[in-house]
């Protein structure tokens, strides 16, 4: 009997200690998300499993042209979500976006995640908080925390 009252006594404290006041975020989905666009530009899938704490880049499609390096001015277009929240932040896929790699006004994650691809490709580019805002401090809906994914297509290289 009393080896019971000692498994449901532990059993009640680990409940108890699992469902603390405090706000949590969690770390991961459970599932993968699709965040869908309603102007033409590609939904964006966010991956199960924990978040990465370094930067990920996956090809959604090869391009045939140039490469983009460093000290090129590209041309995008993206979209892009908060990877704990699955709401978009931005999106300039009507007016394309011109910036020089390596300059930095953008994100570290994109001077990071844009280099390597070809003009006609389009890149998934997963951002952790250390290469996204989490020195900038970022503002609603980014907090500091957030990891951030985006799908680039790099029209040309001027």
């Amino acid at each position: 009997m009393r080896s019971l009252l000692l498994i449901i006594g532990v059993a009640l404290a680990l409940l108890v200690a699992g469902c603390g006041s405090g706000s949590t975020s969690s770390s991961s989905t459970a599932t993968e998300v699709t965040v869908k666009t309603d102007d033409g530009a590609p939904s964006v899938t966010l991956p199960p499993g924990p978040l990465p704490k370094q930067l990920v880049t996956e090809e959604l499609k090869q391009g045939t042209g140039a490469t983009a390096k460093t000290g090129d001015t590209v041309v995008v277009r993206y979209v892009g979500v908060v990877y704990q929240t699955q709401r978009e932040l931005d999106r300039e896929w009507r007016h394309p976006f011109t910036y020089e790699l390596g300059s930095h006004q953008q994100l570290e994650g994109w001077e990071k995640g844009i280099p390597g691809m070809k003009v006609g490709g389009r890149r998934k580019v997963i951002v952790p908080p250390a290469l996204a805002y989490e020195k900038l401090g970022g503002s609603p809906p980014v907090s500091p925390d957030s990891t951030l994914v985006f799908v680039f297509e790099l029209l040309d290289i001027e």
